[in-house]
């Protein structure tokens, strides 16, 4: 009995402090690109690789963050982001296009710098009046991944057509420590014994009733 009342008592002290244990940590930009960076020069310095002719930065008033944004009438765009040290990875940017019939541009994630899956597709559409929002939830292959990748891809656009992106991010959380996660699984085990008791002593309670 009490050794039961000893477990009780720790229990109540790990119950004080579980939730601030198991807060999780705020999100955190791995990655983000307003297309301000030499957008004079007509240049991507933070992506791995575009193509030159069909993907542009455009000084225009559609513009969110500065005087740019990136613009695509075909070709790719590629990055590679690690995400090492963090999960539960998020990809959001803002998006925009002229009527899309024929013309598309395809959204993909890497996961080994070998294999692209596409996580969404912008095709037969009306043009946009306004600014619209992409977020993306990715599957747990891109969490603490130092091969993890984005990009995009455009085909079969006609002369006067095209496809924009603006404030484009990638986030996570950071992975909690081996110890912390340890910490973790302890509270919740005390949690279990803490309502377990509080189980035993309502039946003892009718009981002796």
């Amino acid at each position: 009995m009490m050794r039961l009342k000893g477990l009780v008592g720790v229990v109540l002290i790990w119950s004080s402090v579980l939730p601030s244990s198991l807060a999780r940590a705020a999100p955190v930009t791995i990655f983000e690109d307003s297309f301000e960076l030499q957008a004079e020069k007509n240049d991507f310095p933070l992506w791995s690789s575009y193509d030159h002719e069909l993907v542009r930065v455009v000084n225009s008033p559609q513009a969110v963050a500065g005087d740019y944004l990136a613009e695509m009438r075909g070709g790719s765009l590629v990055t590679n982001i690690s995400t090492s040290g963090y999960e539960d990875i998020l990809l959001e940017f803002l998006y925009r296009s002229t009527d899309l019939d024929f013309d598309s541009v395809r959204v993909a994630v890497t996961y080994d710098h070998k294999t692209w899956n596409e996580i969404a597709s912008y095709t037969d559409r009306d043009a946009d009046t306004v600014w619209q929002e992409a977020i993306f939830h990715l599957s747990s292959e891109a969490d603490d991944n130092p091969n993890f990748g984005i990009g995009f891809f455009g085909e079969n656009f006609s002369l006067n057509d095209y496809w924009r992106a603006e404030l484009l991010s990638v986030s996570g959380a950071p992975v909690p420590e081996p110890a912390t996660a340890g910490f973790m699984a302890l509270c919740t085990s005390a949690l279990f014994l803490r309502r377990w008791r509080s189980r035993q002593l309502s039946v003892i309670q009718v009981v002796q009733e």
